[in-house]
């Protein structure tokens, strides 16, 4: 029993270090392409696309509360408990990295931006009709999302 145990062990380590860990690679990975200048319009519509293609809502019911420094803030109630969730958003290149804001509450501040190694990543297209987002999972999965853009009405 305990050579077979052994021999099991050793056939493991074997076989586990000839398995490529992509994990890391993901992780550690910060591929940026130079983004073409936004505008303000832009960045808020990338904010608020973010933010329904990443929580699964309706883009049409978040709003932007405000634009500053470069980073736009928006909100939504969400429909099912009336709630009211808040996120602010910035651009990095072609990357959206996103916040909550008073998660916990009104006036408990700031989240963390999600730009940790761990965090999936967001990214973007934008042209003048529509606005891409994908974002992406250390598996390799996740699927682009696509708005029609309704702020050039």
């Amino acid at each position: 029993m305990i050579r077979f145990i052994t021999i099991y062990a050793a056939a493991f380590l074997i076989v586990a270090c000839a398995v490529e860990d992509t994990t890391e690679s993901f992780f550690t990975e910060t591929k940026e392409v130079p983004a073409m200048p936004l505008s303000e319009a832009d960045k808020k519509i990338l904010c608020r696309a973010t933010v329904a293609a990443t929580m699964g809502r309706d883009i049409a019911i978040i709003g932007v509360d405000k634009f500053e420094d470069n980073i736009t803030y928006v909100s939504y109630k969400r429909p099912s408990d009336k709630t009211v969730w808040k996120t602010r958003c910035k651009t990095s290149g072609n990357k959206i990295i996103w916040s909550t804001v008073d998660q916990e509450g009104p006036g408990t501040g700031f989240g963390r931006w999600r730009d940790h190694s761990m965090d999936s990543k967001i990214v973007y297209s934008i042209d003048s009709d529509t606005v891409t987002i994908t974002e992406k999972f250390p598996d390799g999965s996740g699927s682009p999302k696509v708005f029609v853009r309704d702020d050039k009405k």
